[in-house]
């Protein structure tokens, strides 16, 4: 009896089509998305996670921009992305870090921890999620060297093995779904003018020779304590010790 070359050709395709699928099942990638584009991302027990970049998110004190998202079942990933060629020099608690470069100068920049503790915050009134679902992460690119100890959620090079490291399931996929529609209302919001107000309202507040640019509290005239009566006076926020910003007057 012939069999029906029809029923030849749909096996065929039947079996084209199968292997295609496991083969792409099995070899899809990690990578962070572009800048308009959200890459599916592929982790261990199929977990799924979606990226977003240059977010800007409203908060009580303006708007603050999150360098990376990414949303997943075990939880979101708030990314504070820094690039620096040289050593890194900082303790968790501490209010600033320094770099230093090869030529021997040396830079002081805010603790990227308590940046992103304000993103985290952020996010968590946007999305009305716990605390505890989200993961803070600074991840130092360049040619940089971590030069003190430092937390397990600092580290250099990317966020990739970070992340899929993270284990336990803190969303479900319908809980991921949601915080996914909120980021990307947020992401499509963050136009070129969003950014550049964004840019000028953090220049305007740091300008401000009132308003503490960290916390919002009135800035008044200090004197340090153990300084003689010829060292300047300079600008601290009144909600010391809480808050432990200040500047010389001289700058303004």
């Amino acid at each position: 009896m012939k069999t029906d070359p029809l029923v030849i050709v749909l096996v065929v395709v039947t079996i084209v089509v199968v292997v295609a699928f496991l083969r792409r099942r099995d070899s899809a990638s990690w990578t962070p998305s572009s800048e308009s584009e959200h890459s599916f991302l592929s982790a261990p027990k199929y977990f799924r996670f979606f990226a977003y970049t240059s977010v800007i998110v409203p908060d009580t004190r303006g708007t603050t921009e999150v360098d990376v998202i990414v949303v997943g079942n075990s939880g979101v990933f708030v990314v504070e992305l820094k690039h620096y060629n040289g050593w890194i020099f900082g303790e968790a608690d501490a209010e600033t870090w320094t770099v230093s470069y090869v030529d021997g100068a040396k830079h002081q920049f805010q603790n990227p921890l308590r940046q992103n503790f304000r993103h985290v915050k952020a996010l968590e009134a946007r999305t009305g999620l716990p605390f505890e679902v989200f993961h803070s992460l600074v991840v130092f690119t360049g040619n940089c060297e971590l030069k003190t100890p430092m937390p397990s959620n600092v580290v250099v090079g990317g966020y990739r093995e970070f992340i899929e490291n993270t284990k336990g399931v803190r969303l479900t996929d319908a809980e991921a779904q949601r915080v996914c529609q909120v980021v990307e209302e947020l992401e499509a919001a963050s136009t070129p003018d969003a950014i550049n107000s964004h840019v000028f309202a953090l220049q305007e507040r740091f300008a401000n020779p009132t308003i503490c640019p960290k916390c919002g509290g009135r800035l008044v005239e200090r004197r340090a304590r153990s300084s003689s009566r010829d060292m300047p006076p300079f600008l601290g926020c009144q909600s010391f010790p809480r808050c432990r910003y200040t500047r010389p007057i001289d700058t303004l």
